[in-house]
């Protein structure tokens, strides 16, 4: 009898770990060019349908409320909003919402995390190694910019960039901590950089250069480690003689020229939304509300602001309910994971910044594994150490 629950725990870690591993995977399993929408994570869906049918090892999260005021708000906004009427969006929207709920609820264990880092770091690699090869070969994106178009899959790089970030994310993490092969660790990031670079996606150079100043700062002031320095020195200047010996002369330019900050369409977007939002601060504009007004002053219907189109869309209501979520992760992580939560949080929101999709993978995806992870640090932690990369106790499962 024993035996048969050992079992089932083992199994129900197995599940819900590839429940978790198909979600990261919905953006290149799509068939869309830029983020996966809601009939691309389906198959999560029944997956968590199934973790919740044969084990039952499922919490309803107190920010589950949250979540469900939310799609409250979505409801109310549209509801009184002169741009849009209710569509089947809506209905999207809550299954996204409950998608999110029940991540929050699956226990997963300090095993499920490490094991996950370690998938996500070789799922990153893997795409930059894609991204290169395509430039070697010259098998273009467009605009001499690359992406994953050698294995016959055309993809908008800026997307595909959410998922090496977070991946370098982890990377910076594990070599912060002196966590794995330090090495191999610092050859995984220096491939990563040259993937991000040959993209020629701004957004993503930005990030990089966030979670590096970040990281420095870290090692600086909170570890006083200043030889970790080296580290950084060695991945900058790898990554510094790939940028200037092998990328285009077009992508330096638009990396590192007057163009990296300088998009004034984007701006004119960013500031005609801003001023509309202002004749409906409280309710908002409604679901899809600032796309629809902004086709009506551009010829892109997006507004390429995942965060600024949300609290558009749903206004303070819904922006203070956003930042109540982001606060209530980051109460319940503990002080020795903050460093790793803060990676996550730069690298999966820089980007977004500046690509669009509420209703979509793009705007979920990231609440979701910050849920996870910070109800694994709650419960056991996640620190990392060179001794312990994969170390599981029994309380790990429990």
């Amino acid at each position: 009898m024993k035996t048969t629950k050992s079992y089932a725990k083992v199994e129900r870690i197995g599940l819900s770990f590839f429940t978790l591993c198909f979600y990261a995977l919905v953006p290149i399993l799509s068939s869309s060019e830029h983020s996966a929408y809601f009939k691309d994570m389906v198959p999560v869906l029944f997956l968590q349908c199934l973790v919740i049918l044969f084990y039952r090892k499922t919490l309803f999260s107190t920010n589950a409320w949250i979540y469900l005021g939310l799609f409250a708000s979505a409801i109310v906004s549209t509801m009184f909003s002169d741009y849009v009427q209710f569509e089947r969006t809506i209905f999207t929207y809550f299954l996204l919402c409950v998608i999110t709920i029940i991540f929050a609820g699956i226990q997963y264990s300090k095993k499920d995390i490490n094991y996950f880092i370690n998938f996500y770091i070789f799922y990153g690699v893997l795409c930059a190694i894609l991204i290169i090869l395509s430039w070697f070969f010259q098998v273009e994106y467009q605009w001499n910019r690359y992406s994953l178009d050698i294995i016959g899959l055309h993809k908008n790089p800026n997307y595909i960039n959410n998922i090496i970030l977070l991946a370098m994310a982890f990377l910076m993490y594990r070599l912060i901590q002196k966590a794995g092969n330090m090495l191999f660790n610092l050859l995984c990031g220096i491939i990563m950089c040259a993937g991000v670079f040959l993209t020629g996606t701004r957004a993503a150079f930005l990030c990089m250069l966030a979670l590096c100043s970040f990281s420095i700062l870290y090692v600086l002031i909170i570890k006083q480690k200043y030889s970790y320095i080296l580290l950084f020195g060695i991945f900058a200047v790898g990554a510094y003689l790939f940028l200037m010996n092998f990328v285009s002369e077009v992508i330096i330019e638009r990396l590192t020229g007057d163009k990296l900050l300088n998009d004034d369409s984007r701006w004119f977007m960013w500031q005609s939304a801003l001023n509309e939002f202002t004749k409906h601060p409280i309710l908002g504009m409604g679901l899809s509300g600032i796309t629809e007004y902004n086709r009506t002053i551009s010829s892109v219907e997006a507004i390429h602001n995942v965060v600024l189109q949300f609290v558009c869309d749903q206004g303070l209501i819904g922006g203070i309910l956003f930042v109540s979520l982001l606060v209530s992760i980051w109460r319940r992580v503990k002080k020795e994971d903050r460093f790793l939560l803060t990676l996550m949080i730069i690298a999966l929101y820089v980007p977004i910044m500046f690509q669009n999709g509420t209703v979509s993978f793009t705007f979920w995806w990231p609440l979701a594994v910050l849920e996870i992870f910070s109800n694994v640090s709650a419960r056991s932690g996640i620190y990392e150490s060179r001794k312990s990369t994969t170390i599981c106790t029994d309380e790990c499962l429990q």
